[in-house]
């Protein structure tokens, strides 16, 4: 097994979603981390408001939701 299918595994236990969802996700964080370095090369202080993002996605599609709450688990 790859690395992303073992923690995929350990993650699939906590929560209930698929591995094209776990990927999605990781790649959405990967989108993230880039961003907030990107952020901190130039100085900016707020650059860690990238992590406090999960306050504000609110979805009402269940498939959707699930996505937006794995990427922070």
């Amino acid at each position: 097994m790859k690395k992303d299918e073992l923690e995929f595994e350990k993650m699939k236990i906590k929560n209930d979603i698929s591995f094209e969802v776990y990927k999605e996700c990781l790649e959405i964080l990967n989108q993230i981390d880039e961003i907030v370095t990107k952020c901190r090369m130039i100085g900016n202080d707020r650059a860690d408001i990238g992590y406090d993002i999960e306050k504000y996605i609110k979805d009402d599609d269940e498939e959707e939701s699930k996505k937006h709450r794995a990427i922070f688990f």
